[in-house]
């Protein structure tokens, strides 16, 4: 069973808390950030928990994790599974994220919302 875990983007910074027991009491909590993205359960190869938003750089190139509203589940902006098995395996290692470093999809030629 995955663990159920949020960050937050908001005022230009990104939050990590656990808010499994404090700030996510009540929607009006988490309406006030700017953004929440979800924990997809996975870590990359050096052990790192891997959220919405993050930018993974796979052996496949570079690629933003996204959540796919129709078939709710994580996937990489380019349809392909998050958890790939042997696509991707543990060769996945996050360089960023889409709030703080953006330049490195762009540098990928995707932009957000294309």
């Amino acid at each position: 069973m995955r663990e159920i875990k949020f960050r937050a983007w908001h005022d230009g910074q990104m939050l990590y808390e656990d808010w499994s027991m404090n700030v996510f009491r009540t929607i009006g909590d988490i309406l006030k950030f700017d953004t929440v993205m979800q924990y997809t359960g996975l870590k990359d190869a050096n052990g790192v928990e891997i959220y919405e938003g993050d930018i993974v750089l796979t052996m496949h190139g570079v690629m933003a994790v996204e959540w796919n509203d129709d078939a709710c589940l994580m996937q990489f902006d380019d349809g392909s599974p998050i958890n790939g098995g042997e696509m991707y395996g543990t060769h996945k290692t996050i360089i960023g994220n889409i709030y703080e470093n953006p330049e490195l999809i762009a540098d990928s030629g995707k932009e957000k919302g294309e």
